[in-house]
């Protein structure tokens, strides 16, 4: 009816059937389910009593526990700013639960309204189970640590933190030693840590360079570090686009697609026994999908304040630069977003006409790291511009 809001349905895979409970108000569900378990946690917005309410859906939110074939009505609050204010603090903060099968832990993070960082707690799964442990979350970290992203394994928690690094550093936490930090795992120096994503007992970190994809897979069993060789320079997408951390990969196989702006998106999968990248053909090529009488140039040019602004120009081999040809230029600066390197037929149709397709990596974006995030935010808004 035009509310935009989703509803949870569940299917039972190996029955092929859709069983009849419904979940409602479930736009940031971010289901987890409870390993070897029936249930799993979900995000629920409140509900709408009253005209107030109708005017503000996105506040306080609620994680509940749900048990497949009980009635949702019945499903149990375990963690929200009603039960825990100490933790959430905001009405607009949506907070969710994330289960890893690798730990005895419940992790549970919240969003702060548009900011890129999260914070971060955990609990015993066993207690949240019985009920006898919503109130007793013990913190991570919080906004001031700048943290993205997270993974667990066994009882180590590892975040990725921009706070002492706008590069990025991934970070270890140990829960049996009183949340005390390790040393670093990984830090970014020349390369931003952009994203992450666990595998089974692997943890893949997505960096970036000038545009630039580079992947670093690291066995959590061993601490061993190894790149992975990529077939092609490109950028890399490990999940989907702004979906909601951390999504837990059961199978110790990563599946990702890679694009330039020259070269459609290709899906592969990374297979670490063979440590091997395989293509999968799981939709056709298109006729255009690779156009090598494109040109592609990187470049930096001055900013008002003579801070250097990464500058991406796409134009055909066969176009004269003289001054006189039509130029699209497109940016965007914010919420720490970046405008990477991705193949689009409709402008290939521009550049095929004599057109000039440029992006300029404004500050707002997550391009050069937390800094370049910063430079474009708030006060220093007129900087996107």
């Amino acid at each position: 009816n035009g509310d935009e809001m989703t509803v949870i349905k569940i299917i039972d895979v190996e029955k092929k059937i859709i069983l009849p409970e419904s979940i409602e108000r479930a736009s940031y569900a971010n289901p987890s389910w409870v390993p070897g378990n029936p249930s799993f946690f979900y995000t629920q917005l409140k509900e709408i009593k009253s005209k107030a309410d109708e005017s503000t859906p996105f506040e306080d939110s609620q994680v509940k526990l749900h048990t497949v074939g009980n009635d949702p009505k019945t499903d149990k609050e375990v963690f929200s700013r009603n039960m825990n204010g100490d933790l959430v603090h905001d009405k607009i903060d949506i907070p969710f639960i994330s289960i890893f099968p690798n730990t005895s832990s419940a992790l549970a993070f919240t969003y702060h309204g548009s900011t890129a960082y999260l914070s971060l707690f955990h609990n015993s799964l066993e207690g949240l189970l019985k009920g006898s442990n919503v109130s007793k979350w013990k913190q991570v970290c919080t906004t001031d640590d700048k943290v993205t992203n997270f993974a667990i394994f066994n009882n180590q928690i590892l975040i990725l933190s921009f706070k002492d690094n706008p590069n990025g550093t991934l970070q270890r936490y140990d829960l049996t030693a009183g949340l005390n930090k390790g040393n670093p795992v990984f830090e970014g120096k020349d390369v931003v840590l952009e994203d992450m994503i666990q595998a089974g007992h692997f943890l893949f970190l997505k960096k970036l360079k000038n545009g630039i994809s580079s992947i670093t897979r690291i066995d959590l069993l061993t601490s061993q570090m190894e790149d992975l060789k990529l077939p092609f320079e490109g950028y890399v997408y490990l999940k989907a686009l702004f979906e909601i951390p951390p999504p837990y990969l059961y199978s110790s196989k990563l599946h990702y697609s890679i694009q330039t702006w020259t070269q459609e998106s290709s899906l592969y999968c990374h297979d670490p026994k063979l440590n091997k990248n395989i293509k999968i053909n799981i939709r056709p090529q298109s006729k255009y999908g690779n156009s090598d009488d494109l040109i592609v140039k990187e470049i930096e040019i001055p900013s008002h304040d003579g801070m250097m602004v990464p500058l991406s120009i796409v134009y055909s081999k066969n176009t004269k630069l003289d001054g006189n040809n039509q130029t699209l230029l497109e940016a965007y600066g914010a919420y720490g977003v970046s405008l990477n390197a991705q193949f689009d037929a409709r402008i290939l149709a521009w550049i095929k006409l004599g057109g000039i397709y440029a992006v300029a990596h404004v500050r707002g974006g997550g391009e050069k790291g937390d800094s370049w995030y910063k430079g474009g935010f708030k006060s220093t808004k007129p900087n996107t511009w």
